[in-house]
């Protein structure tokens, strides 16, 4: 059975902004992002899951049981949010425990528990300090703390580290993904950082204007964009017109052979940056370089075309503007994506 299920759930804001019916399953201990830009609707639908705000139609399911209307205090749930809202006249402690205190457990038990999950996190012997002596980062501890402390059958975490500073991010990021492998509970994310969507998931549900549009592991998504909206959000820059001729694809390159059975037309064929080599048989001539940490981005000019090509540092010192190149391009599971 599964851990939780969406069935159909959706949400209007009347001309502003209209959620369409998603349907999802997450197994058991399973670690599912939502994936999209500003606006899309991903916080939309964590907030409906949490039962915060209430669908216009549709179900949620945990375990085989539907949760629709029952209260989010009651839905056995945690949230993390962007900012720690930790209560300055508690404790540490006492904020991770509040939970807890919530559900009745007694004073010693609580704040005993509270202090074991605060040594998960990092923060073993911070319980009598107060928010104000901590960092920014160590309080985000804390608010993982206070979620996980109640032991969730689901946690929820709204873009939780988007306000920190990049290396606090990893640091948050790499214990999320600790804690998630030592405890297993089953967990919905919701950001917009594809590098973290992709460092953290088993699987990511990709949204755009209020939609899921595909579903998958992180490098099937990335591999295999269902779509050329998909394929642009994801960072692929090379997009070349084909023919699909029975079982061949006619492309300014050359005629490649079919691996797969695909409907005759015209496609655009997608071409990651990453998989372009500097050796092979197109002559190429170098139009611009651009470097990043740790990589260039060089835009080469192929048969009229534009081809950006990423390589690490090491491997294209050598590329200078005017230049001219070989190359190659994939010659096997091409992406085709519909015009």
């Amino acid at each position: 059975m599964s851990g939780f299920e969406i069935k159909n759930l959706s949400k209007s804001y009347g001309e502003d902004f209209t959620l369409a019916p998603v349907s999802l399953t997450i197994q058991s201990g399973e670690f599912v992002t939502l994936l999209g830009p500003s606006g899309c609707g991903k916080t939309t639908l964590l907030k409906l899951v949490a039962g915060l705000i209430a669908p216009d139609g549709g179900e949620v399911y945990q375990q085989g049981k539907e949760l629709t209307s029952v209260p989010s205090e009651n839905r056995q749930f945690a949230m993390m949010f962007q900012q720690p809202h930790l209560f300055p006249h508690m404790t540490i402690a006492e904020n991770v425990a509040f939970g807890l205190r919530m559900r009745k457990v007694a004073k010693k038990e609580r704040l005993k528990k509270a202090e074991e999950v605060l040594a998960e996190v990092g923060l073993g012997g911070y319980g009598k300090r107060y928010p104000y002596e901590l960092s920014g980062g160590q309080q985000q501890r804390v608010s993982l703390a206070r979620a996980l402390v109640i032991e969730p059958t689901l946690l929820l975490l709204d873009e939780p580290f988007s306000a920190l500073d990049p290396l606090l991010k990893v640091e948050m990021q790499q214990l999320v993904k600790t804690v998630h492998q030592q405890t297993g509970v089953t967990t919905i994310c919701v950001t917009h950082d594809q590098e973290e969507a992709f460092y953290l998931s088993d699987r990511i549900a990709l949204m755009q204007t209020g939609e899921v549009v595909q579903v998958a592991d992180p490098q099937t998504l990335y591999r295999s964009p269902a779509t050329l909206a998909v394929a642009k959000f994801l960072g692929y820059k090379n997009f070349i017109p084909v023919k699909v001729e029975q079982d061949s694809i006619v492309t300014p390159f050359g005629t490649y052979a079919a691996t797969i059975s695909i409907e005759s037309g015209k496609y655009q064929w997608a071409i990651p940056s990453e998989a372009i080599s500097l050796k092979g048989s197109l002559q190429g001539l170098v139009k611009e370089v651009v470097h990043h940490k740790g990589y260039i981005e060089a835009v080469v000019e192929v048969e009229g075309h534009e081809l950006t090509v990423r390589k690490l540092t090491p491997d294209a010192q050598a590329l200078r503007v005017g230049d001219s190149i070989t190359i190659g391009l994939p010659d096997e599971d091409l992406v085709l994506l519909r015009e």
